[in-house]
């Protein structure tokens, strides 16, 4: 859902809806977080009770801290930027687009380039949102997962 806002973000041209994908992500990272506290709390991050693999209790724990981390740095530093930028530039004349127009920007070809420069100051962020982001949504999902009990143990 996050990911389908941030793509009419970026059609429209218009930082609120960034706000709205990165508040998403703030409260999802404040539930996980929230998730692997409680199992730590309870013993349940605990390796010596036999429920979990020693890798998979200090992975948890390690995802714990790191969601925390992304809580943190949403609410402290992306979403005032975001708020920022949306304040300052969403209500200048031309600069946001409809909806449809914004479809036919993008899909107009305005510059066809392999220029490294051109494309450097886009490279970290576009790796790191294409590759970490999706891991880490799959990850949610594993790391979530309540432990389940073989038969017999």
């Amino acid at each position: 859902m996050a990911e389908c806002v941030s793509f009419v973000g970026v059609i429209t041209r218009q930082y609120w809806w960034f706000i709205v994908e990165n508040g998403t992500w703030t409260v999802i990272a404040a539930w996980v977080a929230g998730s692997l506290v409680k199992e730590w709390v309870s013993g349940k991050l605990d390796i010596s009770n036999g429920e979990m693999q020693h890798a998979i209790a200090h992975l948890k724990k390690l995802s714990c801290g790191a969601f925390a981390a992304l809580f943190i740095y949403n609410t402290f530093i992306d979403l005032p930027m975001y708020y920022a930028r949306s304040v300052e530039l969403d209500s200048l004349e031309g600069r946001s687009l409809s909806f449809l127009e914004g479809i036919g920007h993008a899909a107009a070809c305005l510059k066809v380039t392999t220029d490294e420069e051109t494309w450097q100051p886009q490279m970290v962020w576009m790796t790191l949102n294409y590759t970490l982001a999706p891991t880490a949504c799959l990850y949610v999902t594993a790391a979530t997962a309540p432990v389940k009990k073989e038969k017999g143990v």
